[in-house]
């Protein structure tokens, strides 16, 4: 598994130079690519990286900072150098949320039922982004990615990938992929509801605001954090099977990370015109095409039965009372 992801409620069990606040919670998601092991040696590391800098926590930013460069370094040191790793990850530390991102996972708050992206999607072809990789010398093919030696990323930011960067450093150059995260800091009010994690998997495919209103609507239905992120799940899973894009037999479909682990079986209908009747079996799924008598079609999904990451939903409201720290 090359995905990994981290659920801390409460940070009152370290052993901190100063107590934590009673609102004192990490969350982070860490989806990995070419071998799982940059994703497991971040999500092992970097939160005590962050919490025992000297810095911390009278200057959470730089303890951060100062984490991500750790991390990166030691990922090197530790001879991991072909897999790499997105990161994304959620300090909250009394009434503040510290957001630290580097790559293409996205982080959105719901405030008084209006959504907020709190992340930018790290992504060769977003302006900012371009400048910085031509600046160091990379180069942008037309379908968006950074090309390398026998390889190419859809990311502009991540940790490890170290076969890549060293291309750089031999150069005595900064590599095109850049390790350093892009932070934010927000002070919670009383109208923020709840802040939703996740990996590209879900925003590949569902927009900001919808995916905010699928949680909102099933955090008042049952209020419980993992049912909403199994439901949001659900609903990225049947977006993909619901379009007329039929899977090839080669097909590799990933599910989207989630910081709650669950697993996941759908069977769902999806009615659509004129695809006739087959049948294509993928790695994944089972996609049935049967034609109706009035001309249409069902499509019949059947999800293989496996191990799946939920996008974690945490309600921001079980911090506070009446604007207080609980």
């Amino acid at each position: 598994m090359e995905d990994e992801h981290i659920c801390v409620d409460n940070l009152s069990a370290y052993n901190l130079r100063r107590p934590a606040p009673a609102a004192a919670a990490f969350y982070g998601i860490f989806d990995g690519h070419s071998g799982g092991e940059a994703s497991k040696y971040v999500k092992e590391t970097i939160l005590d990286l962050i919490l025992y800098d000297p810095n911390f926590p009278n200057d959470v930013e730089t303890a951060i900072t100062n984490a991500f460069a750790a991390t990166e370094n030691g990922l090197r040191s530790a001879g991991i150098l072909k897999a790499g790793t997105t990161a994304l990850m959620v300090l909250v530390w009394g009434r503040t949320l510290f957001i630290a991102n580097a790559g293409d996972c996205r982080a959105v708050l719901s405030r008084s039922g209006k959504h907020i992206n709190m992340t930018t999607d790290h992504k060769p072809t977003n302006k900012d982004e371009r400048l910085r990789i031509e600046s160091r010398g990379g180069v942008i093919s037309s379908d968006g990615y950074i090309n390398g030696v026998n390889c190419q990323f859809g990311v502009s930011r991540g940790l490890g990938d170290w076969e890549f960067k060293l291309e750089s450093v031999a150069l005595n150059l900064l590599s095109p992929i850049s390790a350093d995260p892009e932070l934010n800091t927000y002070e919670l009010t009383q109208e923020d509801e709840f802040l939703i994690i996740a990996s590209d998997g879900v925003w590949d495919v569902l927009k900001s605001d919808f995916a905010q209103e699928v949680v909102r609507k099933q955090l008042r239905l049952c209020n419980d954090p993992l049912k909403c992120s199994e439901e949001l799940v659900e609903v990225e899973e049947n977006s993909i099977f619901s379009t007329p894009k039929i899977l090839k037999e080669d097909d590799n479909y990933k599910s989207p990370l989630c910081s709650v682990v669950g697993k996941v079986e759908v069977e769902e209908n999806y009615r659509y015109p004129n695809l006739g009747n087959q049948e294509i079996t993928s790695k994944e799924a089972v996609v049935s095409i049967r034609e109706d008598a009035q001309g249409g079609a069902w499509i019949v999904v059947q999800r293989k039965k496996k191990k799946c990451e939920a996008v974690f939903s945490m309600n921001l409201r079980s911090h506070t009372r009446n604007g207080e720290n609980v």
